[in-house]
């Protein structure tokens, strides 16, 4: 799944791939792309919180018709051009994953993590904040790394398969990603998603959508 991510130069690329309308037993997706260099010039965002990491996300229908409808997503942290919250020579952990499909109280059902996936991980709800997954939200699919070894310096990919009932809407609105230095201070990349046909999405240039937030939280 890390090829569906091209990894590119520009300052912010944001991918959506056409709906493909559903024959047999198939697939609308949804693939985006996040550019968050160090020192990046995103529109509406502070240089300061552009601290690193290009972060990717897909969805995928990959059942429908009967009781329920299932989904997979693939979330993609590339983070080997840096981050600048570590010091020289400093590792850091990759901590949590976040993202959020639903409108409302979504009641997912069967959460699994795909086979492929860096990481051992475990559920809870979100939003994600400075110090974890808050648990206030059920419409954050938040995730914990529960072994610490994942470096914050990498190239992951972790896949999250999950059913709803039939005729939920599901669309994509935020992913998130948390990382911990050595002091355990919390670093979140917070990253909201605009809606399918949304005219941003076909800005030109350096126009971004969404916003990067950083919060630092003293575990």
């Amino acid at each position: 799944m890390r090829s569906l991510f091209l990894h590119s130069g520009l300052s912010a690329v944001v991918a959506l791939a056409v709906f493909l309308g559903f024959s047999g037993a198939a697939s609308a997706m949804e693939s985006y792309t996040f550019d968050y260099s160090p020192g990046c010039t995103l529109y509406g965002v502070d240089p300061d919180d552009c601290f690193g990491g290009v972060y990717g996300i897909t969805l995928e229908q990959t059942a429908f018709g009967g009781a329920v409808d299932s989904y997979e997503v693939w979330m993609t942290v590339d983070t080997t051009g840096g981050l600048t919250f570590l010091s020289p020579g400093e590792q850091g952990t990759l901590t949590n994953l976040e993202f959020k499909v639903g409108s409302g109280d979504v009641a997912y059902m069967n959460l699994q993590v795909l086979p492929g996936s860096d990481g051992s991980w475990s559920f809870a709800d979100g939003p994600l904040g400075g110090m974890g997954c808050r648990g206030v939200n059920g419409d954050f699919v938040c995730m914990l790394e529960t072994t610490a070894g994942l470096n914050a310096i990498g190239d992951y990919a972790v896949g999250v398969s999950f059913d709803v009932a039939a005729g939920t809407e599901i669309q994509f609105h935020h992913l998130g990603a948390r990382f911990e230095d050595e002091q355990l201070n919390g670093n979140v990349v917070s990253i909201p998603i605009p809606e399918a046909g949304s005219p941003l999405l076909f800005a030109a240039g350096s126009m971004v959508v969404g916003v990067a937030l950083r919060r630092r939280a003293l575990i």
